[in-house]
């Protein structure tokens, strides 16, 4: 009987190895107004994997499924969300990963303003 529980501790362990070797990395550029990329790594023993999109109030606004196993990247576009704070947590097989905190603002568009002078010069 502790033989078993001694295989049941080491399975245990093994599926926690794997998940600890899984990452998150901060999105990058952030802040951003246009995209951004976030790269990832997940063990190939891992059957499900997503990542979900939080708004600051941690309402789930998406969810991007992730095939790939090993190191990959997603690009995000900014055109999907206002300007604010967001979060993004890695998910695989229901457990959450990790998580990040990313921030998109606003593009500042400037006009190209010509102003002309006038000048009086007395004679």
């Amino acid at each position: 009987m502790l033989l078993q529980q001694r295989n049941i501790s080491s399975v245990t362990d093994n599926a926690n190895e794997n998940y600890n070797a899984a990452t998150l990395e901060q999105n990058t550029p952030n802040p951003f107004y246009k995209n951004t990329i976030i790269k990832y790594k997940l063990p190939s023993s891992v059957k499900n994997a997503v990542i979900n999109i939080y708004n600051a109030n941690g309402e789930m606004l998406k969810t991007i499924n992730i095939t790939a196993k090993g190191s990959g990247q997603i690009n995000l576009d900014a055109a999907e969300f206002s300007a604010g704070t967001y979060y993004y947590t890695l998910v695989m097989d229901g457990v959450k990963s990790g998580s990040n905190k990313m921030i998109i603002i606003n593009k500042i568009k400037r006009a190209g303003i010509k102003i002309l002078f006038a000048f009086s010069i007395p004679f």
